[in-house]
């Protein structure tokens, strides 16, 4: 398939990240809702209120509705007052979490930015050349990546005679030996992976491709 008309314009669409940082801050507040949960099991019973007299507060220890004074707590409960209000701050939060988790999870269910994609690789071979997609084709973009041409950086003449399979020359061990298998070339790990791999290549060829 030809690929050297798709090239990136400005009604191109970016790769989605949005589905991914929906689930990250899904799973965020989850996290936080578990703990808030946990802490407000644990919370003492009623509520807060607090009077001023003169410039410094006055807290009470409202323990229903019909309580509406409530009783005085000592400076020195510092301890209860802060639960108190802490619990009645989680209340609302834990509120306003559900109210995010609905909404992520109807989106979620919602959004397919995949769609999009497909219909591009839907249409025939035919058809495909005579349209340019909103987005590269991932087999486009690899093959527009492995054609450009380059200049590696130089190799001294002192550097240890080191080849990788296919010919490539490298600068030390570490680049054709995985650390953590010591028998396995980098280089057939990337083959087995069906992973593409420019030597030593200058990073701004691939950023042309996507800026």
């Amino acid at each position: 398939m030809k690929y050297t008309n798709r090239i990136l314009s400005h009604d191109s669409l970016s790769p989605d990240i949005i589905l991914n940082l929906l689930i990250k801050r899904q799973s965020e507040l989850t996290k936080l809702l578990k703990s808030i949960n946990s802490r407000l099991h644990n919370a003492p019973t009623g509520t807060l209120r607090i009077a001023k007299r003169g410039n410094a507060p006055q807290y009470y220890h409202r323990l229903g509705p019909k309580d509406i004074k409530g009783t005085y707590i000592k400076k020195k409960q510092l301890n209860l007052i802060k639960n108190l209000a802490q619990k009645e701050y989680d209340i609302r939060v834990r509120q306003e979490i559900q109210n995010e988790l609905l909404a992520i999870e109807n989106m979620i269910s919602r959004y397919h930015p995949e769609y999009i994609e497909h219909l591009y690789d839907s249409l025939n071979e035919a058809r495909k050349e005579l349209v340019n997609p909103v987005y590269i084709p991932d087999n486009d973009l690899i093959n527009m990546w492995n054609d450009i041409k380059y200049d590696s950086l130089d190799i001294s003449s002192d550097t240890p005679d080191l080849f990788t399979d296919n010919g490539e020359q490298v600068r030390s061990k570490s680049e054709l030996i995985l650390p953590l298998y010591p028998s396995t070339p980098i280089l057939l790990t990337l083959i087995s992976k069906n992973i593409s791999y420019r030597h030593e290549r200058p990073t701004k060829h691939m950023l042309s491709l996507v800026l």
